[in-house]
């Protein structure tokens, strides 16, 4: 696992895969590659990695400002949630899955996990 806090999340050109995003750990410069399932979910998890990062910085002390704390935060929470709205497994498309992975961010049934 990666310690999100100082942590680099962006887009992976390096591999022949699609939608494939990459998180680098600084504390143990070690590189974990991440697909998703569609362009959009890429940049939405891209997205609210990279505010999950902000928002850890902010809480210690990085940044000074509640105002831009609260706007990360709805922002990450917004994102999540319209990934979680698809609400099909990765896998096998089933509805309402019953596991989230995180580490790969995707949803998936019982019976994929």
């Amino acid at each position: 696992l990666a310690n999100l806090m100082l942590a680099n999340v962006k887009e992976s050109f390096d591999l022949d895969l699609q939608f494939c995003f990459e998180i680098t750990s600084a504390e143990k410069q070690k590189t974990h590659f991440l697909q998703a399932d569609s362009e959009d979910n890429m940049k939405k998890w891209i997205q609210a990695l990279r505010g999950l990062t902000a928002s850890l910085l902010e809480k210690t002390g990085t940044k000074t400002t509640e105002k831009a704390s609260s706007e990360v935060l709805d922002g990450t929470k917004k994102l999540i949630e319209e990934i979680i709205a698809e609400n099909v497994c990765v896998d096998c498309g089933a509805k309402r899955p019953d596991w989230c992975s995180l580490n790969l961010g995707v949803l998936l049934c019982i019976e994929c996990s």
